[in-house]
């Protein structure tokens, strides 16, 4: 569900008595996917082959489910990916094989470019591929090279897995070691204060960290049923580095898009300290140009509330080949 789309091209469909055979080449243009997606769910499972092993009462199976299956398609022009995960545009090549009753994917997808928002950022992707090959299964082989900016760090994601492994391998600009990459992703928190973080606290950064995954699909299902009555795009808890407490604190942030993919707005509020309220308004000028404008409230040294403050930011991104 979800996908919409236009094809022409030549079928053929041979029947012989029981036996049939469906083949063909497809074109395939004005394709778009906006389903929301679930990423502990809905994409978790892509990775889980199916076992029927416990079925105990057999399906019967219509007389055309057997036919077999050969048919290509191709895109002639991207298909647009737009929903809560990733805003991009794929190509593809691929040929529908097995039969009606169970279909195999075979060939690739190419990702073009896009971005996608993976543990509370939000990455663009530089290169990717999903690879269809396992002529048992539609588990595919993934990888994707992305990038993302935090604070004054250029952070490098190269995501690959398949039927048995996933991995993420980080690099970074300046460079920094793994845990400290790991860190500055998870948590926020700038190299050389990862010893901010109180592990003997109760609601310490890995408690948090468990809070934010234990609580991540009721923040989906939320934030899906939100989206339609009003307007929210983003509902999230997870762990964030708050410098006036100097510990990673639980961070809850709600926004939406005042313009569709160009302003978006966004509230803070970090959970059980006294402050941490933040605003920010952003706005994409072009795909190289993005102004950010925010407002928070700080405490002075004293743990006295002062008045809040303003800042901006202006974001240059430039490509090279």
């Amino acid at each position: 569900s979800g996908f919409r789309f236009r094809a022409s091209g030549p079928l053929r469909l041979k029947i012989d008595e029981a036996k049939g055979a469906l083949d063909g080449r497809l074109s395939v243009m004005d394709g778009s996917f906006r389903r929301r997606l679930n990423l502990r769910t809905d994409l978790l499972k892509v990775f889980q082959p199916r076992d029927d092993r416990y079925r105990f009462i057999d399906k019967n199976e219509n007389y055309y489910e057997s036919w077999t299956l050969a048919v290509q398609l191709n895109s002639i022009e991207p298909l647009i990916v737009r929903n809560n995960v990733i805003d991009a545009s794929v190509d593809f090549n691929m040929e529908v094989k097995g039969t009606i009753g169970k279909p195999r994917l075979a060939g690739r997808v190419t990702i073009n470019t896009g971005l996608f928002n993976w543990n509370n950022r939000r990455f663009s992707v530089q290169a990717g591929s999903v690879q269809f090959s396992d002529p048992q299964t539609n588990i595919p082989r993934y990888d994707v090279r992305a990038e993302t900016e935090i604070g004054d760090y250029r952070v490098f994601g190269i995501f690959q897995g398949d039927a048995s492994e996933q991995k993420i391998i980080y690099s970074s600009e300046p460079p920094l070691n793994e845990k400290e990459i790991l860190t500055l992703v998870a948590y926020v928190t700038p190299p050389g204060q990862a010893e901010n973080i109180d592990q003997s606290d109760p609601f310490g950064a890995a408690a948090m960290t468990g809070i934010s995954i234990v609580t991540g699909q009721l923040q989906d299902t939320l934030e899906s049923a939100l989206s339609g009555d009003l307007g929210v795009r983003r509902l999230q808890v997870y762990p964030n580095y708050y410098e006036d407490t100097k510990k990673t604190e639980l961070q809850f942030t709600v926004g939406t898009d005042l313009i569709q993919n160009r302003l978006e707005l966004n509230y803070s509020k970090f959970l059980w300290v006294e402050g941490g309220h933040e605003v920010q308004l952003g706005f994409r000028v072009n795909r190289n140009i993005y102004l950010v404008g925010s407002w928070r409230d700080r405490q002075n040294e004293e743990d006295v509330k002062v008045s809040g403050e303003f800042g901006g930011d202006l974001f240059f991104r430039f490509e090279f080949e």
